[in-house]
């Protein structure tokens, strides 16, 4: 698609990630595609991350390296400075994969409606080697307040979405994505999946997303989020008052909706997912829960 085809603008926040930026941007500029905007919010790094993007700097539209309050507060610099009709978030980790642009503006042009574009997302190591794919099913806004299906490298966003909820929250540091899929789904967004990997998300050591189930920051983000958005989506009954019951719900309807979320792989894709033990050992035993990785 080269005619007519839609802006993209995609924003990786940064900090002290010199050693995967690289692979991140130029997952991004290699794309081929015509219309991109790419917009980097460094945070002040002192590893080298600022020679990196100077390497790239002649085709990124804006970049910055300054002290900032931390991810979310980069990420809605960058989104504020967006100009594109699809917006994007990449991590400095994470990667997309080659032809992704071209395939998420092919949807968003043929499908009007729709506000969400996810697919499915690899999973690679520290050394870029990928063990799986983690694979997507439709959204659906009453599971998402528990386990939502949508992993953050993978989705795409209608600049009249977030015109309308705003970027993550700048006050969370697990859950700014899922969060942000909920307020999106609150506000009548239209999500739709596609079959085709997007980009791969890179679980190492230093990653949020592979130590968060060990912390108890995580879970009073996740309090607060099911508290915030129980009358939106909840089961028609009052949420408990006691943490720790409200602890207990979340941890029975999780593992409810991921039951529920390998059966409806096995309709989508035709067999169960699993995590294989490569994966496991990169996504840390603490985080075994996350299902729907498969070699």
């Amino acid at each position: 698609m080269t005619e007519n085809a839609p802006k993209i603008s995609i924003v990786t926040p940064s900090y002290e990630q010199a050693a995967f930026l690289g692979a991140a941007m130029d997952s991004v500029l290699d794309q081929g595609y015509p219309e991109l905007e790419y917009i980097v919010i460094d945070g002040g790094s002192k590893d080298g991350s600022v020679d990196v993007i100077r390497e790239r700097a002649d085709r990124v539209a804006y970049w910055v390296s300054e002290p900032d309050q931390g991810q979310s507060d980069a990420l809605a610099k960058g989104m504020a400075r967006a100009t594109g009709d699809i917006i994007g978030w990449l991590n400095s980790d994470d990667i997309y994969f080659p032809g992704a642009f071209a395939r998420v503006a092919e949807v968003f042009s043929r499908m009007p409606s729709v506000d969400v574009v996810h697919g499915s997302c690899g999973i690679v190591d520290t050394a870029g080697v990928r063990h799986g794919t983690r694979r997507d099913i439709d959204f659906n806004r009453d599971e998402a307040l528990f386990w939502t299906p949508i992993m953050q490298p993978e989705a795409f966003v209608r600049r009249r979405m977030l015109e309308k909820v705003g970027p993550p929250r700048a006050d969370l540091h697990y859950l700014m994505d899922k969060e942000w899929w909920l307020r999106m789904a609150a506000s009548g967004a239209v999500f739709q999946r596609i079959d085709d990997t997007l980009a791969a998300l890179r679980y190492h050591g230093a990653t949020k997303t592979s130590s968060q189930w060990q912390e108890e920051g995580y879970h009073r983000e996740r309090d607060l989020v099911l508290r915030q958005y129980w009358d939106d989506f909840g089961l028609g009954f009052r949420l408990p008052r006691n943490e720790k019951l409200r602890r207990g719900l979340h941890a029975g309807m999780d593992f409810y909706s991921r039951v529920l979320h390998q059966f409806r792989i096995v309709q989508l894709y035709g067999r169960f997912d699993r995590i294989s033990p490569s994966v496991e050992r990169a996504m840390g035993a603490a985080d075994r829960g996350k299902a729907g990785v498969r070699e």
